[in-house]
């Protein structure tokens, strides 16, 4: 749905974020130290044979034998590395490991791929390998690692101590254009797409501190919207686990629905209707989901559970747009015996806020929400432990268990993105369709149309420009007061406890859980922060690891096609498509209860950890990467998959 004239408004009153300069380190000039690309792009590798992975790779030794074998070849354009024929080694097949003839100790270096082997029982490797000592002695830090249909992480691996600092390890989301603060507000919103397979870059803060008895206050001018968009205003009970301490949801909602004030507790209580509605009629928006238990607290998450926790709440229900319309303050207030949730809009500020000292009670008339614990002493008995102290945390999230699950509900969306099949079920899925998937019921993020619309792979939804129309909150300040003073009778103002303001509203927040956006190609490596996809600070980590410069030695480069071993052959089951590709797999088999593939009866197969037993004629992986007979086409399969498409590789120094 398009955005109307006032959110259109907001948007364009906020400025866009914008990447913040990368630290001052000095400046650093690299030039071109080494290059591989046109015809001559193999001279200066070595072809190696190890295999370290333990599997199905027969690696061929030299340039000669990879051309004659199909393994490798370079034009003018660009080179491949690919899997070969089967081999005429049993349970092997023919492929391509290359490392560079030259080591570097400080060094950038930049490869284009155009295309990446992948595929069930494909290993494929790009990393850099300490040269002249023993593994891992001098280093290992793999780049690009991935096995069937698994993501691929980068990790490093020594035998030296060395704990990076986890505070230094911290992506940022200034970066990550998911995070700015501007002298009047600050920006919370949707990223790019992520290096991860089926996720998006965004942003999660939470307070750093937490209070027991409080009124808080934050000013929005703009608040997340639209297909997929789960954001959440919420507070979270600390130093125990979910949902012991208790939660309160301010302002959460999916899709188009609209947006529901509730709180959540393992503990008894259910709260007095009669108190509920004392300041207007607030029926339990989870009363159909709670199974008609009305006001009911108590909370339990799974796939078909009915106790979401209790949600009094005004009526209507605004959605996200109708929020993003409305700009003005939502503010809570925790006693010893009840909270009060209010929403006041920008025009009616009250002066006892804007001058720093508010008096709550002479504000009943904007209460979206209560929750008398105290006056429901019979059902709900612990009024003042149903709430821990509690931090404040705001998110922009995307589809999950409820913005997924409930995709079809919502006639906008089931328009937008792929297209949505409402009687599709997980094994007859047309190519081109999508369903509404709940995770906590199935993992299937390739088939959800949520998923599909949100990381939009190929940008073929406008899913960048649509988020970054709706996807974010824009704050102008956000204050916590203590409750303490209320008592005391005392100025408020005076009990400022937190203030979240000014250049810099975000920096008392923690963040959670930023992955960063995809690497692409920049003229300056100093410009190239918000493309990390990894960062390893030994140097700021040296109190646990103290020899930063040592950690690794001179690398080369590695590049490698390999199959099944110790990782693919491993967890060959953990993989819905792998299992269904080749053999028929058998879950349950042990080596000695096996039915063998023979001419009489079709064949089974196990996933076989080779670490711990040798028996490549039961793997699974092994079976369909060497098969004598082709009878799986795996020959067709991984001509079409198992091959790296390399334009260039440089080295600078």
């Amino acid at each position: 749905v398009p955005a109307s004239a006032p959110a259109l408004a907001a948007i364009a009153a906020a400025p866009s974020p914008v990447p913040a300069p990368a630290p001052e380190r000095g400046h650093v000039k690299y030039r071109l130290d080494w290059e591989a690309k046109g015809t001559n792009f193999f001279e200066g590798f070595d072809f190696l044979t190890s295999d370290g992975n333990h599997g199905a790779s027969d690696f061929v030794r030299s340039y000669e034998d990879a051309k004659k074998a199909g393994v490798a070849m370079a034009t003018g354009s660009h080179a491949i590395l690919r899997a070969g024929p089967r081999s005429s080694h049993d349970f092997k097949r023919v492929t391509g490991k290359i490392g560079t003839k030259k080591s570097w100790k400080h060094f950038l270096a930049a490869v284009r791929f155009t295309h990446v082997p992948y595929g069930c029982g494909v290993w494929p490797a790009f990393f850099t390998l300490g040269a002249g000592v023993e593994w891992p002695s001098g280093g290992e830090m793999d780049i690009l690692e991935y096995v069937n249909d698994q993501g691929s992480m980068t990790s490093f691996h020594t035998t030296k101590q060395c704990k990076l600092d986890p505070a230094q390890v911290k992506e940022d989301a200034k970066q990550a254009g998911v995070a700015v603060a501007y002298g009047s507000h600050a920006i919370l919103r949707a990223g790019s797409r992520s290096f991860y397979d089926f996720k998006r870059v965004t942003g999660k803060v939470g307070t750093k501190k937490s209070w027991k008895h409080f009124l808080a206050a934050v000013r929005f001018h703009h608040v997340p919207y639209g297909c997929g968009i789960w954001p959440a205003f919420f507070t979270l009970g600390t130093g125990v686990e979910w949902p012991t301490g208790g939660e309160m949801d301010i302002l959460e909602y999916v899709n188009d629905q609209g947006s529901m004030t509730s709180f959540h507790t393992n503990k008894q209580c259910k709260l007095d209707p009669a108190q509920v509605n004392k300041y207007g009629s607030m029926p339990d928006a989870n009363l159909v989901a709670n199974n008609n238990n009305n006001y009911n607290c108590s909370t339990k998450y799974c796939a078909n559970c009915t106790s979401l926790g209790c949600a009094p709440n005004k009526m209507p229900l605004l959605t996200g747009q109708q929020w993003a319309n409305r700009p003005g303050v939502f503010a809570m207030e925790r006693t010893a015996s009840f909270t009060k949730l209010f929403f006041i809009p920008d025009a009616d500020l009250p002066g006892d806020l804007s001058a720093g000292n508010p008096t709550p009670e002479a504000w009943d008339r904007w209460i979206i929400s209560y929750y008398p614990f105290g006056d429901s002493a019979a059902t709900c008995p612990q009024p003042d432990d149903i709430m821990a102290s509690q931090m404040f945390i705001l998110q922009v999230a995307f589809c999950g268990d409820w913005a997924s699950k409930v995709w079809g509900d919502s006639e906008t969306c089931s328009r937008t993105g792929p297209t949505f099949n409402a009687r599709a079920t997980k094994n007859n899925l047309q190519p081109g369709q999508c369903r509404a998937v709940d995770p906590l019921a199935e993992y299937t993020p390739q088939q959800d149309c949520c998923t599909q619309f949100i990381t939009d792979a190929h940008g073929q939804y406008q899913t960048d420009d649509y988020l970054h129309q709706r996807a974010f909150f824009n704050i102008s300040w956000f204050k916590v007061f203590i409750e303490t003073c209320l008592r005391l009778n005392s100025p408020l103002g005076s009990c400022l406890e937190f203030l979240g303001m000014n250049s810099s509203p975000l920096d008392d927040l923690r963040a959670h859980t930023l992955e960063c956006p995809k690497v692409s190609a920049h003229s300056r490596c100093e410009a190239w922060d918000r493309w990390i996809i990894s960062y390893y600070p030994f140097g700021d980590s040296a109190a646990t690891c103290p020899q930063p410069d040592d950690i690794m030695a001179p690398q080369r480069f590695i590049l490698q096609v390999a199959f099944c071993g110790d990782w693919a052959s491993k967890v060959w089951g953990d993989s819905e498509t792998c299992r269904r590709t080749g053999p028929t797999f058998n879950a349950t088999a042990t080596k000695n209860k096996l039915q063998i593939d023979t001419k009489k009866q079709p064949g089974q197969c196990r996933a076989v950890d080779p670490l711990a037993e040798y028996a490549p004629e039961q793997d699974c992986c092994t079976q369909f990467i060497t098969h004598a007979e082709d009878q799986y086409q795996t020959d067709h399969y991984l001509n079409e998959r198992a091959f790296f498409n390399i334009s260039w590789f440089k080295v600078f120094t």
